[in-house]
């Protein structure tokens, strides 16, 4: 806590352990108001431990008790002029939830069979929050985004604050242009869906009203 004295700080750890920087952004937070952030990274290193199998595991574990104590520290007061964030979220390296094109198929066959399978490149078993938070990176936003829901079944609106930008997602299996119309599209919005939910007619019209981009 000594050393971490700017408020507006971005602490990254990259050998984070068990989070005690973590916790020590956290508290030191609440004890000057600061406005401190924290990134920690930490290698998922086997302890031998069955409730705690990985380092990783205890340092999630320990940000998680430390956030549920100081919310109750603070239970039964008035509430804060200005709120204090107490949120974290956690990544890990993974797969890609795009399938990989292999250029080596022995035949004809494999070669077409290989290729309606991108028909959908999304792999078998994808998660639609991991998909959003990959596309999200590719298209160049922070981990940091924040997803909403809209008037529009299915369509998230994806806005990265610091970038002060954002897109419209939907991961549904057919997209109707007529059921759109609540998002009131314009030229400059970034509307994405997977390339198999829009048949061509709607694609074109689509890609009329604002920035179309396909997974």
């Amino acid at each position: 806590m000594r050393i971490i004295q700017d408020e507006e700080a971005i602490v990254l750890d990259f050998f984070a352990g068990s989070c005690t920087t973590a916790q020590a952004v956290l508290e030191l937070n609440r004890e000057d108001g600061g406005n401190r952030r924290f990134i920690m990274v930490q290698l998922p290193e086997p302890t031998g431990n069955p409730q705690f199998p990985t380092i990783a595991i205890i340092g999630k574990e320990r940000i998680r008790r430390v956030v549920t104590r100081m919310k109750k520290e603070r239970a039964g007061q008035l509430a804060l002029d200005k709120p204090e964030d107490l949120g974290f979220k956690v990544f890990k390296l993974a797969t890609s939830n795009y399938r990989q094109w292999d250029a080596a198929q022995p035949d004809a066959a494999a070669f077409a069979h290989q290729a309606e399978l991108f028909a959908d490149p999304l792999v078998e078993g994808w998660q639609p929050e991991n998909v959003l938070y990959e596309v999200a990176l590719k298209e160049g936003y922070g981990l940091n985004v924040t997803v909403e829901s809209t008037a529009v079944k299915d369509v998230q609106i994806v806005s990265d604050l610091d970038k002060n930008q954002s897109f419209y997602l939907t991961l549904a299996a057919r997209v109707a242009l007529d059921e759109l119309r609540p998002l009131d599209l314009k030229k400059d919005n970034l509307f994405i869906c997977r390339d198999s939910a829009l048949d061509d007619e709607a694609a074109a019209n689509l890609a009329l009203q604002c920035r179309l981009k396909t997974i």
